[in-house]
């Protein structure tokens, strides 16, 4: 593929079109991205295992993202749609109400088990 497309540009034909290809095909890597596609990244790492993001760029569009493993997160973003995604940690209880009540000593939830369930909405 290379040697073809070698040929056709050092012979003039089709250039627009190959520099074309080849700028879109890396414009999402440094130092290929032209300054029309920069944008603004802020990440924060908390201690107990949050993690916040920001990310602007220079067309107006943003994302939020907040992330918990042990609780869940959520996402908002305007890139090219609206979109917001939720997911939550639930802790359920395997087992029936007697059992717990009964098995009130230390180690006693065993029978714990999590979910994850991701709520999307998109809006035009």
């Amino acid at each position: 593929m290379l040697p073809f497309l070698q040929r056709h540009w050092e012979a003039g034909l089709e250039g627009p079109l190959i520099e074309e290809m080849i700028s879109s095909a890396f414009s999402d890597f440094a130092p290929y991205a032209g300054a029309e596609q920069q944008q603004l990244r802020f990440v924060r790492r908390q201690m107990d295992g949050t993690t916040s993001s920001f990310m602007y760029d220079d067309e107006g569009d943003w994302a939020v993202n907040v992330e918990n493993r042990n609780i869940g997160a959520v996402a908002f973003s305007t890139r090219r749609e609206v979109l917001c995604d939720l997911r939550a940690r639930v802790p359920l209880r395997l087992g029936s109400v007697e059992n717990d009540n009964h098995n009130d000593k230390p180690g006693g939830n065993a029978d714990r088990t999590e979910i994850s369930h991701a709520v999307s909405s998109q809006t035009r």
